[in-house]
């Protein structure tokens, strides 16, 4: 005997069963003439208040006129679209699976480009599957919904934000995007901080503790030779080599104040409003009043992560020579 399971609107854990789906009334009355057994019928069933029974006892009689068999072609073309449907189902798993980079309390973070690179059917299924984590009671989504959806990823425009429905909304940063339950449920776990209003010391050597398990740390560097070099030929931007002569002791560590500005190494000593760097950096919007700023006084110095100031910057002639830099040793 074929059997269905559904989604059960009561429960979680306890499936919905339908063993006599694809069984017809008549054959049912049958058996149970023929068994003599007792039956009770549900008065509500023939209520056309209800959907499902103007669809059995209007609409129905209806199509029959136009084609007599239409219930035997709508069980077989159940059946055929049950059986596509576990298809597509694995597929969409399998693209949730590798798409889903992490999720946790009102968030789900999902990869951008693997997402775009799937077809127009998948991407619909998974973010209805992604809307369905926050909305599990909700029967229909709509479709101008998911299309909205769909239209805002696939745009060249690396960041920005839209609403999907009941409270949910979809943010864009850069290769990945999020489903949050509003703005303040994205993480921040994976970035460091200094809270607005503190400030911290950082002397030389030393090392200081951040927010969500950062540290940074001040070294000297006993060869300012060497030095010089390693500066030169730097890519990482969690590291940064300065030079201590031209910086007043002990350096300061601090978040962003409003409207300051920073000469960023490369534009011959010109300066820029911190805000517009960290926009052009494409630093998230959700942690620019928070991100850790290296100071020499009112000076910038560095922007751990991201950008080296003009001033201080190591070059021929350096006698003393700091190295900073940034690790996450363990998030939160």
């Amino acid at each position: 005997m074929d059997f269905y399971l559904l989604p059960n609107a009561w429960s979680d854990r306890i499936p919905l069963v339908r063993p006599l789906l694809s069984t017809w009334r008549e054959e049912i009355l049958i058996y149970l003439t023929e068994n003599e057994l007792n039956f009770v019928s549900d008065k509500s069933n023939l209520d056309t208040a209800f959907f499902r029974n103007r669809l059995r006892h209007e609409l129905l009689p209806i199509l029959e006129g136009f084609s007599p068999n239409i219930r035997e072609n709508l069980l077989r073309a159940g059946i055929i679209m049950r059986d596509d449907y576990s298809i597509i189902q694995q597929l969409v798993s399998d693209a949730w699976d590798k798409s889903l980079i992490r999720q946790g309390p009102g968030y789900l973070e999902i990869d951008l480009a693997g997402f775009l690179e799937l077809s127009p059917s998948i991407q619909r299924y998974l973010l209805r599957k992604a809307i369905a984590r926050f909305l599990p009671g909700l029967r229909d989504v709509d479709f101008d919904c998911i299309e909205r959806g769909l239209g805002f990823l696939s745009e060249p425009k690396p960041r920005g934000q839209v609403d999907l429905m009941a409270g949910l909304c979809i943010i864009k940063e850069g290769d990945l995007f999020w489903v949050v339950e509003g703005k303040d449920a994205l993480p921040l776990s994976d970035y460091p901080m200094v809270q607005c209003g503190v400030q911290y010391t950082l002397d030389i050597p030393s090392t200081l503790y951040l927010d969500n398990g950062w540290e940074l740390h001040a070294e000297e560097v006993p060869n300012p030779e060497l030095a010089i070099q390693l500066s030169n030929t730097n890519v990482d931007n969690n590291q940064v080599w300065l030079d201590a002569g031209e910086i007043s002791m002990p350096m300061i560590v601090r978040c962003r104040k409003s409207g300051e500005r920073f000469k960023p190494l490369g534009m011959n000593g010109h300066s820029m409003k911190v805000s517009d760097l960290m926009i052009n950096l494409k630093l998230p919007k959700r942690v620019r009043p928070t991100w850790p700023l290296v100071c020499s006084g009112e000076d910038i110095l560095w922007i751990p992560g991201y950008r080296q100031s003009h001033l201080a910057r190591v070059k021929p002639g350096s006698q003393l020579v700091v190295h900073l830099f940034l690790s996450q040793v363990s998030s939160t």
